[in-house]
């Protein structure tokens, strides 16, 4: 994090340089929400293509029918979900995580703003001080933005990614007739209490709690029945 600036070093900035820094900070933004959002599809069509096959294999031990599901039959729903994080990510600052095992909005895009905005003021200070050629300006103010930026999203883009690894397995799930589902952790001792007592167990679908809290590490895998049994993909015991 930068220092706090002082008065009489905001006062050095002139009008011209506090737009300039405003404009500079809302392309940051954009560019870096265009590839959240473009990694957002990405890492849908992803767990679909690695959770079908999991999928099929849990139907075959059952003796079901096998589903011909492909994945671009949840391209539909893929442009929806995608279309809806741009929505929370540009236009209502922020995204879904999950606490508590349930998801919870955090506005984190809107207060990333004036942290990137003083960031990017302490080095337009500096540039006066040092005389910086614009491309050392340039330089200086994406790394000074890229820095905080990351600093605050490392753990958002973790979560959001098992945010949406878990809501795409559950569309899925739901599309090819798996109505429960088994709570598996890492049986080592960073799991959190109330994620033990998951261990193994099984949830209606539409029960399961959501992944996706911050350094969770647990899985969710898809069970359906045969003469009364549940029968699963042969997960850890």
């Amino acid at each position: 994090m930068p220092e706090e600036l002082t008065a009489e070093e905001l006062e050095e900035l002139t009008e011209e340089q506090r737009d300039y820094i405003e404009k500079v900070v809302s392309l940051f933004i954009i560019a870096y929400a265009g590839r959240l959002i473009a990694g957002h599809g990405a890492r849908i069509i992803k767990t679909v293509r690695e959770e079908l096959p999991i999928i099929k294999s849990v139907q075959k031990k059952a003796g079901v029918e096998i589903t011909d599901f492909k994945p671009g039959d949840i391209s539909g729903w893929s442009a929806s979900e995608v279309e809806f994080y741009r929505r929370m990510l540009l236009d209502y600052g922020g995204t879904y995580i999950v606490k508590n095992g349930i998801l919870e909005f955090k506005d984190w895009m809107r207060d990333l703003q004036p942290a990137l905005i003083e960031s990017a003021e302490k080095v337009i200070i500096q540039a006066k001080q040092f005389g910086y050629t614009p491309q050392v300006l340039r330089e200086e103010l994406l790394k000074a933005l890229g820095n905080e930026y990351n600093n605050r999203l490392y753990v958002g883009a973790y979560v959001e990614s098992r945010v949406i690894e878990d809501r795409t397995k559950r569309e899925l799930y739901a599309d090819t007739g798996i109505n429960y589902v088994v709570w598996y952790t890492q049986k080592d001792s960073r799991v959190r209490p109330t994620h033990q007592e998951r261990q193994g167990k099984i949830y209606l679908l539409a029960e399961c709690p959501s992944l996706g809290e911050p350094g969770c590490r647990c899985w969710i895998y898809p069970y359906t029945s045969k003469n009364s049994l549940m029968i699963s993909t042969g997960g850890p015991e």
